[in-house]
């Protein structure tokens, strides 16, 4: 599936952005590119890399312990360190976010994202891509499901309940909804915004 094109306008999210400082998307994909690559040599089996990344990046502390630590330190060490050098300027705003946050919201595991943690993701998606592209493009359906906050908050948002969760309707000309769901439904899948689904049965 092919990636936003280099007409996209920069967008700045709450805690990250792909653009970085840059006027595209270009960059950060060269470098999430080469940190895959760099992993790789060191991991060449990317299913088990992938396994040991999602067991790592579910621990923050544990994560935030391995910055700056020896070079004959783990293979997890490299990841975070070399992702950080690469992947800092994706990711500024995170700082502030998380200081920004109530008590309450830090015990939210998805509010108290840390940027270690993001740089973690973004790699991870980069690797899962690469494992299991060619079967994803060769399924006989494909879903997306695209998260609820991409929606224009300024509209009235139209859409309706499909098959598994629900389906934008291309309301507004300044959603990223509609806009991620038409580029989706050209490639073949089937968009949906995440509302209420629950993915595991689904997934079974």
């Amino acid at each position: 599936m092919p990636r936003l094109t280099t007409s996209e306008i920069p967008v700045q999210g709450k805690t990250f952005s792909l653009f970085g400082s840059d006027e595209t998307i270009d960059e950060y994909y060269r470098r999430i590119a080469e940190l895959a690559d760099l992993c790789l040599e060191k991991c060449p089996d990317s299913r088990k890399l992938i396994h040991e990344l999602q067991k790592a990046s579910r621990r923050k502390r544990y994560l935030k312990k391995q910055i700056r630590k020896g070079q004959d330190a783990s293979f997890i060490t490299f990841i975070v360190n070399t992702a950080r050098d690469m992947l800092s300027p994706y990711t500024t705003a995170v700082g502030e976010h998380l200081r920004e946050l109530s008590l309450l919201q830090r015990f939210d595991g998805t509010l108290f994202t840390t940027e270690e943690q993001y740089h973690s993701y973004m790699l991870e998606i980069e690797l899962v891509n690469r494992a299991y592209g060619a079967t994803f493009r060769r399924a006989r359906r494909k879903l997306a499901f695209l998260p609820h906050c991409l929606r224009d908050l300024s509209a009235v948002c139209r859409s309706e309940r499909g098959e598994f969760d629900i389906i934008c309707k291309g309301c507004s000309g300044n959603c990223y909804v509609n806009r991620v769901s038409t580029l989706l439904r050209d490639q073949g899948v089937e968009p949906y915004i995440w509302m209420s689904a629950d993915l595991k049965p689904l997934f079974r």
